[in-house]
C-alpha cells in the first residue's frame, strides 16, 4: 500500500510540474521569392524547451533534409561570434504556453527584438538553421530579427561559410496545442490506488 501511495504521489508530482508545459506543433511554410520554397511541421516542447522538425517538403527536403539534424534549441546568444558557438545541447530561453497562447509567431521567435531565436544542433560556420534571427558573417554574432530590412526572421547553410536568408513576409506559421502524454500518468496511477484500497477494505467515500 505504501508502494501504491507513493507511485501515486510521484505521478501527481509529474502532473503538477508537467501541467504548466504543453507540446504545440504546427507547420511552417516559406513562399516563392527566394530560393527555400516549401514547408517543414515542427513539434514545440514547452517543458523540454526543444522544437524539432519533421515532414519536410519543397526546397526543405532537397537543401536541408540530409545536412542537419531534426532538433533545435532557443539561444539568446547575440554577443559571441557565429563561427565560436559551440553546438547547443540544451535551450538558454524558456519556452512557455503563453508564448503560443499568444500566437504562433511568438513562440517561434518570429517577433522583431524578442531576444531569442532557435537554432540546429549542427552548423559549420554558418549554424544550419536559424529561425527567429540571421547571421551574415560567422565572425560576427548572430543577429535576432528586429523588423526592419535587411534583417532576417530564418536563415540557413548548406556548406561552410555560405548562408541564405528569408524575409519575415515570406513566412507563415500555424500552431495547435496536443495533449502532452505524461499527464496522463496522474488519473492511471490514481485508480491503481482506489483499487489497491478497495482490495484491502480501506476505500471509503
Amino acid at each position: 500500500m505504501k508502494l501504491i501511495n507513493s507511485l501515486y504521489l510521484g505521478a501527481f508530482f509529474v502532473f503538477s510540474t508537467q501541467s504548466h508545459a504543453s507540446l504545440w506543433a504546427g507547420t511552417i511554410t516559406t513562399s516563392a521569392g527566394f530560393r527555400l520554397v516549401g514547408s517543414a511541421d515542427f513539434e514545440v516542447n514547452t517543458f523540454t524547451d526543444t522544437m524539432t522538425l519533421s515532414n519536410l517538403t519543397g526546397d526543405w527536403a532537397t537543401e536541408l533534409g540530409t545536412s542537419m539534424t531534426t532538433t533545435l534549441y532557443a539561444l539568446d546568444d547575440t554577443t559571441t561570434p557565429a563561427a565560436s558557438i559551440p553546438a547547443p545541447t540544451a535551450s538558454t530561453t524558456d519556452i512557455t504556453d503563453a508564448m503560443f497562447t499568444t500566437s504562433a509567431e511568438t513562440g517561434l521567435g518570429l517577433i522583431a527584438n524578442d531576444g531569442f531565436f532557435w537554432v540546429s544542433t549542427t552548423s559549420d560556420s554558418f549554424f544550419h538553421l536559424i529561425i527567429g534571427g540571421d547571421t551574415n558573417s560567422s565572425a560576427n554574432p548572430l543577429l535576432d530579427y528586429d523588423g526592419t530590412p535587411p534583417s532576417r526572421a530564418l536563415s540557413w547553410a548548406t556548406s561552410p561559410n555560405s548562408a541564405d536568408d528569408l524575409a519575415i513576409n515570406l513566412i507563415s506559421v500555424t500552431a495547435t496545442q496536443i495533449p502532452e502524454p505524461a499527464t496522463l500518468a496522474l488519473p492511471s496511477l490514481a485508480l491503481l490506488v482506489i483499487l489497491g484500497r478497495r482490495q484491502r477494505g480501506e476505500f471509503t467515500l
